[in-house]
């Protein structure tokens, strides 16, 4: 008994004998690195595709030997291509069209399109932006007010009695969570802002042109319907070095973003003008005869108006007769 309590004694002398061990010093990887790092230029990231190409893209994978990757003000658009069935094409015919269309638009721009190239006609359908679509593709969020929670942003009348809390409130809805979280910086760098849509537009429209110029036909015609007619009209009203030959406007009306009216910008230009509108609706029938009205005090000799005619429940025929009064109006043009 007495030797192991010896053993034991002698066992504490030596641990309390020994010295501890050093322990290594902890450094801070932050501190180690270099105090002055070169500090690098924000990257700005491409602006997201508007719902009109982001159609076109959808549109591609339906006619893939029609696409055609055109280029305007850095930015990358989709044109749809059919060529002419003839080995002497009479021209190229660029469409316009409307606003919430697709290059393959099933009223007036697809029949067109498709059926054209029968009678030696190219086409090229151009893809136009979105007319609300000239900011970032993904703005920066607003940061909430004060004493304000991400439910309470939804409506007017929340914001309101955010904006005057009263004792009833419960502590999730004064917490100052929800600010910290919308302030915090982001991670993602900042969209690349667009030009405004008009130039857009324009340059898409002269990128569309140039591709045409170089197919080898040597009468180009201008179609837009709907805004597009407008889009088509404007354009020809800009100081450019080759306009097309021909314009073409189908059921044209004039976008609630711009204040200028169609029948001023035709009145700007001498190029020569179909103008095809259906009587039956009212107000394109008014819009159609504002538009003959102010060429004939213009003395715009190339404008000529063209009604066409609804056919209900039919819509094939009435397609059907928009393509040959098209074709006729352009077969004129060439005698």
């Amino acid at each position: 008994m007495m030797g192991l309590l010896g053993v034991c004694h002698l066992g504490m002398a030596e641990d309390a004998s020994t010295p501890p061990a050093e322990s290594e010093p902890q450094t801070n990887e932050a501190e180690q690195s270099p105090a002055t790092e070169p500090s690098k230029p924000p990257v700005l990231r491409t602006a997201l595709l508007d719902r009109n190409d982001a159609l076109a893209q959808n549109l591609a994978q339906q006619f893939p030997t029609q696409v055609q990757k055109l280029k305007a003000l850095e930015e990358e658009f989709l044109a749809f291509w059919l060529p002419a069935n003839d080995p002497k094409p009479k021209g190229t015919i660029v469409l316009l069209p409307g606003a919430g269309e697709t290059p393959d638009w099933p009223r007036v721009i697809a029949p067109i399109r498709r059926e054209l190239p029968q009678y030696a006609w190219h086409t090229l359908s151009v893809t136009l932006p979105e007319l609300d679509s000239g900011i970032p593709a993904r703005p920066k969020a607003k940061p909430l007010p004060e004493s304000s929670s991400p439910d309470q942003a939804a409506g007017e009348d929340q914001k309101e009695t955010a904006e005057t809390p009263t004792p009833a409130e419960s502590p999730k809805e004064t917490t100052e969570e929800p600010k910290e979280a919308a302030t915090e910086p982001s991670n993602e760098p900042p969209a690349k802002p667009l030009p405004p849509v008009t130039e857009r537009i324009d340059a898409r429209i002269e990128a569309a042109l140039s591709f045409a110029r170089t197919q080898g036909a040597s009468l180009i015609v201008l179609l837009g319907h709907g805004t597009g007619g407008y889009w088509a009209a404007r354009y020809l009203t800009g100081e450019k070095s080759e306009l097309p030959q021909h314009l073409l406007l189908i059921s044209a009306t004039r976008p609630s973003t711009q204040e200028v009216a169609l029948d001023e910008l035709l009145s700007r230009h001498p190029v020569t003008t179909g103008d095809f509108y259906y009587p039956e609706r009212w107000n394109e029938q008014q819009e159609a005869k504002a538009r003959l009205n102010t060429s004939r005090r213009t003395g715009h000799s190339g404008y000529s108006s063209v009604a066409l005619k609804l056919i209900p429940g039919d819509f094939a025929s009435e397609q059907e007769q928009l393509v040959r009064r098209v074709r006729g109006w352009l077969d004129r043009q060439g005698q």
